[in-house]
């Protein structure tokens, strides 16, 4: 059995029975002493990341028949693993910043008020996290509003777009295109549901739209949606969040 470990963008890539555990945003970094930025829309095995102890970890799952089992043991892995670096404040900081205000943020002002460059801010937060503050904000908004469409469906998601944050549906097409490759209305399976279907057919595409379409998958990860399914199994909220799915 495979263990892979992702960064920003990555997926389990559909397979039935993966268990996953999500890790905050510079969890990973200081876990496994990564640059995030170098693992942006992409994973690489267990045993590539961690060596011998990674080896040993995927050679004994092979006996691990059940998803508890599986779940138990990759806890017990992260748990007794060492972080290889502390967590930097300053990006642990801005990360909460940002998720406290659901990307609502003006970044100019909130780098300012570090002691240090706003490039040096930036550079730091995405070597922790794999995208730019910014980028990170878009996808907090972007899953704030998602979240908020499931809850309210019966709800325009033009009005719950401009509740969080955007300024009107085409705003929100814009981004939700932007950063998952799929419309609202493709999204939520809109058909009937009242302010979804606000969007131009088969519009020519703007010069913004097809820069959207062949910006680098790296820039473009698919925000982490809300799931519904078996509750969430979590580890000590230092360097991760942990989920499982079946």
């Amino acid at each position: 059995m495979r263990w892979f470990v992702g960064g920003p963008g990555s997926s389990a890539g559909g397979q039935a029975g993966a268990v996953t555990f999500r890790f905050l945003p510079d969890g990973a970094s200081a876990l496994f002493g990564l640059r995030m930025d170098a693992m942006t829309d992409r994973r690489a095995s267990l045993a590539e990341i961690c060596g011998r102890t990674g080896r040993q970890f995927e050679e004994r799952s092979i006996h691990w028949r059940t998803m508890e089992e599986r779940i138990d043991a990759g806890t017990e892995f992260l748990l007794a693993r060492k972080p290889l670096s502390a967590p930097d404040p300053l990006v642990r900081d801005l990360v909460q910043r940002i998720e406290e205000c659901r990307g609502q943020v003006a970044l100019a002002a909130l780098k300012r008020s570090f002691a240090i460059s706003a490039r040096q801010v930036e550079r730091r937060f995405t070597i922790a996290v794999g995208l730019t503050p910014k980028l990170f904000a878009r996808i907090m908004r972007l899953s704030w509003f998602a979240e908020h469409a499931e809850r309210c469906a019966d709800r325009k998601l033009a009005d719950i777009a401009r509740e969080v944050g955007y300024f009107d549906q085409a705003h929100l097409n814009h981004d939700f295109k932007a950063l998952t490759g799929v419309s609202p209305k493709q999204y939520f399976g809109a058909v009937g549901r009242e302010g979804a279907a606000h969007e131009p057919a088969q519009a020519a595409p703007t010069q913004a739209a097809a820069a959207a379409r062949h910006r680098p998958a790296a820039q473009a990860p698919r925000p982490a949606w809300p799931r519904r399914g078996p509750p969430a199994r979590s580890l000590p909220q230092k360097h991760a969040r942990a989920s499982w799915r079946g």
